[in-house]
């Protein structure tokens, strides 16, 4: 795990236990009907699942564990992704409990109408500085390790793409390194667009 993320979970972390004095247990009393319960389950689900989608590190990861574990590579990377995802849960979950904790009915649908970020709200409301500086600031390193996280995936998949079609074309032995080139100077061509 990279060192932004590390900053990241910890954040969520310090955070969440900063907003437990403001937390109002008087919303755990509002039970949605089942129609409501479903319609919100069934939004949430692919928000879910895209947050803690990690599918594109996954080959990036997978090289580096079999090249540092060897043959107990499947266990090792069992056990990091198993202990990764627990974690992930944790935080990222402590994190959005504690903010809805925070928040009134009335807040929720300001937010949703403004479509503003939490910490915005929380920064304005609590009138702390270090909300105000450090939001932004999570932000990117949040979408800094997102970014990275794909653009690495998406590179192995591209460098696998060009290596198989060379090999099909009877190229038993590419070049490498004009393949690592070729493709990230693609991928960079791309993402300028």
């Amino acid at each position: 795990m990279n060192g932004s993320c590390i900053r990241y979970a910890r954040f969520l972390f310090l955070f969440s236990l900063y907003l437990i004095p403001q937390w109002n247990l008087g919303s755990l009393s509002e039970v949605p009907n089942v129609k409501e319960f479903l319609t919100i389950v069934w939004l949430t689900l692919p928000v879910l699942v895209f947050s803690f989608n990690h599918s594109p590190a996954i080959s990036t990861f997978s090289l580096s564990v079999k090249r540092e574990y060897g043959e107990h590579s499947v266990a090792k990377a069992n056990q990091i992704l198993f202990r990764t995802a627990t974690m992930l849960l944790i935080f990222v979950m402590f994190f959005v409990f504690s903010c809805v904790l925070c928040l009134s009915q009335q807040s929720l649908l300001k937010l949703e109408r403004k479509i503003s970020p939490v910490l915005s709200y929380f920064a304005n409301k609590l009138d702390n500085p270090f909300i105000s500086y450090g939001g932004p600031l999570i932000a990117f390193l949040a979408i800094s390790s997102s970014f990275f996280g794909h653009y690495f995936g998406a590179r192995e998949g591209a460098y696998g793409i060009v290596r198989k079609c060379c090999k099909i074309a009877g190229n038993e032995n590419p070049n490498l390194k004009a393949i690592a080139i070729a493709s990230t100077s693609v991928m960079y061509v791309i993402m300028l667009l």
